[in-house]
């Protein structure tokens, strides 16, 4: 996966600035509106704190003009106006290959060229046509146009965004104070159907392992945001972006989302630096190309959690999570443990071992009684044996019965480094990579991790069992998604899985309950000693052993090879 440039963070170092036809700013700045016929133009301008906003929205006419002739003297702007400046452009379309035409102008004292640099890194095709007279260049005394062409096609383009930069060198002394005469250009491709995402993790300045719940197709619709470690106090962020050619509207009696500000959409996708900020002046209309950023207040522990955000229209987006209350987070990894809800044993329905005496709660413990000494995560790969490993060794927070059965829920999230993969088994990587093919989706990425890895439960014993990830019977116990770096690479694969660890039962006892609509994979540790220990193992699938020898078996499968990881389209992580 690539890296690419981010538009609006370019435009917060540009100098130069681009003008478009509208009337002067005042007030607070207007939202962008619906996308005008398939394609439009919004330009913006730079506001203090690296937020941007469009004086006028959008517009559909596209002239532009160069005006001056030196680093101080040296600006875009409309043809009969320069007293307003912009600092870049957007191009919103609906069309996957398209073109928009319009006319440029050169004022000053000069003879200067028009030059648009494509990003190289785009798969897709976003280039400019100017014409005019290559010899001379555009003459500014009295003022000259001509005519310019955009064009794009996304067909082989993974992303919604294309970028470039147009220049304007003098004819002989090439680009002017190199990129101080020039301005970023982005094309953005929505849909004329509904089409939405939504990001949800903790709230805070950058919203760490967020997820990507999307894409939906309507404001009407269920999410599940899986597993959120939090602590009390913590808030639950959200990010809802529109990508669709109409605004949507959230109710003004929408309760307990409180609005923090609005993102151009694209950014939220590429790895290189934070969402560009912009300002609107109806907070409550999301514009297309742009996201709102808000957090959920009075948020409490409950077993599971859910809040419904609702639209002018009448929708509803009802948003649920499961609330891990936070024991123990790595400041430097993905890695953290928390209680998984608070079910009691009721909440199970019966499925549970009759004999299981009380599950137990975070309320249930002193507090910090159980503490991060107690967990091991190791994403360390071992040759052949693991790819990482989850242990822990805690005790029962009361004096109990040694012969009755506890049970506790915690949930884990563990991020396996990507080079894991060669020092586990690198001949099982090729034969995965062979699998995969080029371009793989997220959807076909997802299913080969589901398919070609399991977590191994090993007893004291000697015992194992293997809990396969493409089982039905667990795969909705475990979330996988992926944490991209600034290059496009994988850092990490994520996953988050909610356990169910009982003191007691038999060695290779491995089960699945549900509790609250939550899934839990339920294994016992086999030893009634009032405390829950022994190591969870993430390693390669194998096939079953039949024979009746024991739940060990030979590894027959590999994990996903970092080649094919490489090509995943970044749909997750705000990691910034």
């Amino acid at each position: 996966m690539r890296k690419k440039k981010q538009l609006l963070s370019l435009l917060f170092s540009a100098v130069l600035v681009v003008f478009f036809a509208c009337s002067a700013f005042a007030g607070d700045p207007p939202n962008w509106g619906d996308v005008n016929g398939t394609t439009d133009i919004v330009p913006l301008e730079i506001l203090a704190g690296d937020s941007c906003y469009s004086p006028e929205g959008a517009e559909t006419e596209l002239e532009f003009t160069m005006h001056g002739d030196s680093v101080n003297d040296c600006e875009w702007g409309y043809p009969s106006n320069l007293e307003y400046a912009f600092d870049g452009l957007i191009i919103r379309t609906t069309e996957v290959s398209g073109d928009l035409e319009g006319t440029a102008w050169y004022s000053g004292y000069q003879y200067i060229s028009l030059v648009f640099e494509e990003d190289e890194d785009q798969s897709g095709n976003f280039s400019a046509v100017f014409n005019f007279d290559t010899s001379s260049g555009i003459g500014g005394t009295p003022p000259e146009s001509c005519d310019v062409s955009f064009s794009w096609d996304f067909s082989l383009e993974p992303e919604r965004f294309m970028a470039g930069i147009l220049h304007a060198p003098y004819n002989d002394n090439g680009t002017l104070y190199g990129d101080t005469a020039s301005c970023d250009i982005g094309v953005v491709l929505l849909e004329e159907t509904p089409t939405f995402d939504i990001f949800v993790g903790k709230s805070g300045e950058e919203m760490q392992y967020a997820r990507s719940l999307g894409p939906l197709t309507s404001t009407n619709c269920s999410v599940d945001a899986g597993l959120l470690f939090l602590l009390p106090g913590d808030s639950v962020g959200i990010i809802y972006a529109n990508l669709w050619d109409e605004q949507i509207e959230l109710s003004f009696t929408e309760a307990g989302f409180s609005i923090m500000r609005y993102l151009f959409a694209p950014d939220l996708y590429d790895g290189d630096g934070p969402p560009a900020m912009i300002e609107v002046q109806d907070n409550y209309i999301i514009d297309p190309a742009l996201a709102v950023e808000g957090y959920l207040s009075s948020i409490g522990k409950q077993e599971n959690s859910f809040r419904d955000i609702t639209f002018r229209d009448g929708t509803v987006t009802h948003l649920s999570w499961l609330w891990c209350e936070l024991i123990y987070q790595d400041e430097n990894s993905a890695n953290a443990v928390g209680f998984a809800g608070n079910p009691t044993s009721a909440d199970f329905n019966d499925e549970l071992d009759d004999k299981i005496y009380k599950v137990i709660v975070s309320d249930d413990f002193w507090p910090m009684s159980v503490t991060p000494e107690e967990f091991n995560l190791v994403t360390a790969a071992s040759s052949g044996d693991f790819i990482g490993q989850v242990s822990m060794d805690i005790s029962i927070p009361f004096q109990a019965d040694t012969f009755r059965k506890w049970a506790i829920p915690i949930g884990l999230r563990i991020g396996i480094p990507g080079e894991n993969i060669e020092q586990y088994d690198e001949e099982l990587m090729q034969t995965v990579d062979a699998e995969l093919g080029e371009n793989p989706t997220e959807e076909e990425l997802e299913a080969v991790v589901r398919k070609y890895l399991s977590f191994t439960k090993e007893w004291s014993t000697g015992e194992t069992a293997q809990i396969r990830l493409d089982d039905p019977e667990f795969a909705d116990a475990v979330d996988i998604f992926f944490e991209m770096d600034d290059d496009g690479g994988v850092n990490n694969i994520i996953f988050t899985v909610s356990l169910l660890i009982v003191n007691g039962g038999e060695p290779g006892m491995i089960d699945s309950a549900t509790a609250n609509d939550r899934k839990y994979i339920v294994i016992y540790d086999g030893n009634l000693d009032l405390r829950f220990s022994d190591p969870i193992k993430l390693a390669a699938a194998y096939e079953e052993d039949t024979s009746g020898s024991g739940g060990s078996g030979c590894s027959a499968f590999g994990f996903v090879p970092a080649a094919g990881l490489l090509l995943l389209p970044l749909l997750m992580l705000l990691k910034k």
